[in-house]
């Protein structure tokens, strides 16, 4: 084609046709010109095409992330409410069983033992981290999302803030009057020697020493806890169902 024009040009120039060849030279511009332009707006729609296919698969995967993090919830919801449960059984055994030492201090650490809740971000936090926010272009969805997970941080924020002050308020200065030795990791740790060296503890079925009461308070202090983690978690659940209906809405269709 680049030769074809090139002949053309030439014989007007060899027949000395000026005029003819000044307007051939503005018409093979406007066409190039043309050309370029046609070009460029092919390229901004495969662009935008490609944007939009990026856009509808962010809303999939954060919705798969919601799913994932629906199932997440009840699970560890199950898990509080074991821990709830045994909580109280211990409370009971407190004043009603002749349960030893070594038994109690256990059955105690673990109502500790509540994991840690990491909520399933990976779509919106890939999404952030690229700098594809841009691509969101359902503004709904986009205030929605950035409502949920400002929500969710604040949430989480409250939740480990209360699982950091069960753990720093778990033992008295006294740990090995308290009975710190009784639970099996420590014991086994220490070895036979070394346990049989230490005080055991005689609080433990006592309602009058102080560190029965200390166990009673922080034992009902982790049922509070516990069940504040869940209304927490019921409220993450419910900020989650507007975002969610959006982007169901997006990726079903």
């Amino acid at each position: 084609m680049i030769k074809f024009f090139r002949k053309i040009r030439y014989d007007l120039m060899e027949k000395n046709k000026t005029g003819k060849y000044l307007k051939y030279a503005i018409g093979e511009i406007v066409l190039v010109v043309i050309g370029i332009i046609i070009a460029l707006q092919v390229n901004n729609w495969n662009e935008s095409r490609k944007d939009r296919i990026l856009e509808q698969d962010y809303y999939c995967r954060i919705l798969d992330d919601f799913n994932l993090e629906q199932r997440h919830i009840e699970e560890y919801q199950t898990i509080a409410d074991q821990k709830i449960e045994a909580a109280k059984q211990l409370l009971k055994d407190m004043y009603q069983s002749d349960k030893d030492n070594y038994t109690m201090m256990n059955n105690w650490i673990e109502t500790q033992r509540l994991p840690v809740y990491v909520p399933r971000r990976v779509a919106f936090d890939d999404l952030k981290t690229s700098g594809n926010f841009k691509l969101i272009t359902d503004v709904d969805i986009k205030n929605s999302l950035a409502l949920y997970y400002d929500d969710l941080e604040n949430i989480l924020r409250q939740m480990n803030q209360n699982r950091d002050f069960l753990v720093q308020n778990s033992y008295p200065e006294d740990a090995v009057g308290f009975g710190i030795q009784e639970l099996e990791y420590l014991k086994n740790a220490l070895g036979e020697d070394i346990y049989a060296l230490l005080d055991e503890p005689n609080w433990i079925h006592n309602p009058n020493h102080p560190y029965f009461k200390k166990f009673q308070n922080d034992i009902v202090m982790t049922i509070a806890l516990y069940d504040r983690a869940k209304q927490n978690l019921t409220l993450v659940e419910e900020n989650m169902k507007h975002p969610y209906k959006l982007l169901k809405n997006q990726c079903d269709d």
